[in-house]
């Protein structure tokens, strides 16, 4: 043991010699390319000798994705992502200290720290977000647990999500890899996620990217946003186009102008609906001291003048009937009846590729004795994915699992946007131990 830990220490003093090697050779083969030389294969085995030679020198082996095909690893925006990984610690600080809800944006590719968020949550399609739960065990109020979620709006950009997926990882290791890590996705969102905000969270179009800037009442751009459930789990708000094709009569809709706020409640629409609309348009009065007024049905609506003025320029329009809620419900209701009994899945490189293959399947549990610590293991049940990392897997090997987790779901049979929840290797483990026997 005293060995090992000898050789991990003189391959850590290595490694600022690596880089140097590794940024000279890159330097080296850009040259021989601009030369006509051969800068292809050869420069991946002299690349992956000076590497071997120098852990060899320390009496340990290479690590293990070295020899993979981990995507993107060792690539320019491999480097410059994890450049702002480095970085992001200064926005991290004091991270986790303390119980509450702490919330970050990634702008510019950093994490940027957000303020509280003033009477109900509100996020961008176009951005992706980092937030951390911190709260008092219950069985020990002395001692602190995390979750720790990364949340993916749909109009988010691949080097956004990347982004967000490598600052998960480095918070994760801030807190010393205690907390449970979540990815989100808009519109899948888990149920421990909402509950963060009372079920109350509002998408609005656009981003950072786009050059959002906060507005004044007074100089706001109208929006329009639909509240839409079957059930307190899936109602959700988000902004929709500001015309009348917008609208049907089975949902609940906001018209957001800022100093004046309008909530259309369809006639068709449910309790939940109702009450969910009232609650954001309760909180951004309080919010902006504005004024807002609540019509009921279609005849109502056809009567409010300043809805009609900014949504169709002041003439009244036929509203559409109904969309049935109870398809979305019995194709979920399918969904997961057809993910069958849990799955267990190994996520090992020591081929060196990163391969996924099934270990077992259970009736109600898995067998306890499946799962060794020193891979990636993924338990799907339920349309759901969790993800436990061994004890002994790398930093390279944590990030590729969260970086890649769209490709991991597909891999065992999941859609790309399926709810997912990380382990990492000192998390409380309560939930995945309710998987096994």
């Amino acid at each position: 043991m005293a060995d090992d830990a000898s050789g991990c220490t003189n391959l850590k003093r290595l490694l600022p010699f690596a880089k140097k090697a590794f940024d000279m050779y890159q330097k080296h083969q850009a040259k021989k390319a601009g030369d006509g030389g051969d800068g292809g294969t050869r420069g991946g085995d002299g690349l992956m000798g000076m590497v071997g030679g120098l852990a060899g020198a320390a009496g340990v082996a290479p690590p293990k994705w070295m020899s993979t095909n981990i995507g993107g690893i060792g690539t320019d925006a491999d480097k410059q992502l994890r450049k702002n990984a480095a970085a992001s610690e200064e926005a991290f600080v004091g991270a986790g200290a303390a119980p509450g809800l702490e919330v970050w944006r990634v702008e510019a590719l950093k994490p940027v720290r957000q303020p509280p968020f003033p009477a109900h949550a509100s996020f961008y399609a176009g951005d992706s977000y980092i937030l951390l739960h911190t709260r008092r065990k219950a069985d020990n109020p002395a001692a602190l647990e995390w979750d720790l979620f990364f949340l993916l709006g749909s109009e988010s950009s691949q080097d956004e999500k990347g982004a967000a997926a490598i600052f998960v990882v480095n918070l994760d290791d801030l807190l010393n890899t205690k907390p449970v890590q979540h990815r989100e996705v808009q519109g899948a969102e888990s149920d421990l996620f909402l509950n963060l905000f009372g079920g109350s969270i509002v998408y609005m179009d656009g981003g950072v990217a786009s050059g959002f800037k906060s507005a004044t009442p007074e100089a706001y751009a109208p929006r329009l946003l639909r509240v839409k459930g079957a059930n307190a789990d899936t109602v959700r708000v988000s902004q929709v186009p500001m015309a009348a094709a917008s609208l049907n009569a089975g949902d609940v809709f906001l018209l957001d102008a800022g100093a004046e706020l309008v909530l259309y409640c369809g006639s068709a629409s449910n309790p939940l609906e109702q009450r969910r609309g009232a609650e954001v348009l309760t909180a951004l009065k309080d919010e902006r001291k504005a004024t807002g007024v609540r019509v009921d049905g279609e005849a109502e609506l056809a009567d409010c003048a300043p809805f009609w003025a900014a949504v169709a320029g002041g003439v009244a329009a036929p509203v559409a009937p109904a969309l049935t809620d109870e398809v979305d419900a019995a194709a979920a209701a399918a969904a997961v009846a057809a993910a069958g009994p849990p799955k267990l899945f190994k996520l090992s490189d020591e081929s060196g590729s990163v391969l996924i293959t099934q270990a077992a399947e259970g009736g109600p549990l898995l067998p306890a004795d499946a799962v060794t610590p020193a891979d990636v293991w993924v338990v799907t049940r339920g349309g759901e994915l969790y993800v436990a990392v061994g004890a002994a897997a790398s930093t390279a090997e944590r990030l590729f699992v969260v970086n890649r987790v769209e490709a991991i779901a597909e891999a065992v049979g999941l859609p790309a946007g399926a709810r997912v929840t990380f382990f990492s290797r000192d998390a409380d483990r309560g939930l995945w131990n309710t998987f096994f026997e």
